[in-house]
């Protein structure tokens, strides 16, 4: 399953809109604009591991000089403690990002692990766990993926698809 990236930037702007606002005051009283800072991002739990690429296009929006780089794949499952990504830059753009970046990619990969753990449940039948339509409004896309993420199949995206 892909993400139509066309639709995710329009979310991730909306997001960061959001979040940020016009600028980030935190960052701009607290951290000098030329420090850069190398930031990993590490997995507190056992986790199945999906939205790697929302999360490179999170910080690309704020900064396009930000350097993203996975230490695993959307699908991965990793134990407690897992370095997950690192994330080098400017430490104020990668702090601007950081709070969208770890709601969606805790949002996703929730998602994607507890679906596994369904997938496993119902492992030794003929069922398969199909998702549903009826997701968080704006987050179709996100949710229906890590879904997938997790071994899900997807069923319907719309009215219009059966």
């Amino acid at each position: 399953m892909l993400i139509n990236k066309d639709l995710l930037i329009d979310s991730v702007k909306n997001w960061l809109r959001e979040d940020v606002g016009n600028f980030d005051l935190t960052s701009q009283i607290v951290v000098d604009p030329g420090v850069h800072k190398i930031f990993n991002l590490i997995s507190r739990e056992p986790a199945i591991i999906s939205g790697l690429e929302v999360a490179r296009l999170i910080f690309e929006q704020v900064d396009p000089e930000i350097v993203f780089k996975p230490f695993c794949n959307d699908k991965d499952q990793v134990q407690n403690g897992a370095k997950i990504a690192e994330v080098s830059g400017k430490a104020s753009a990668i702090l601007t990002a950081e709070r969208v970046v770890l709601n969606v990619l805790q949002r996703m990969c929730g998602i994607a692990t507890m679906t596994a753990d369904f997938v496993k449940a119902i492992s030794h039948t003929k069922a398969s766990l199909v998702d549903t339509r009826k997701t968080t409004p704006g987050l179709r896309l996100l949710e229906k993926y890590a879904f997938y993420c997790g071994g899900g199949r997807n069923h319907r995206f719309g009215l219009d698809s059966g």
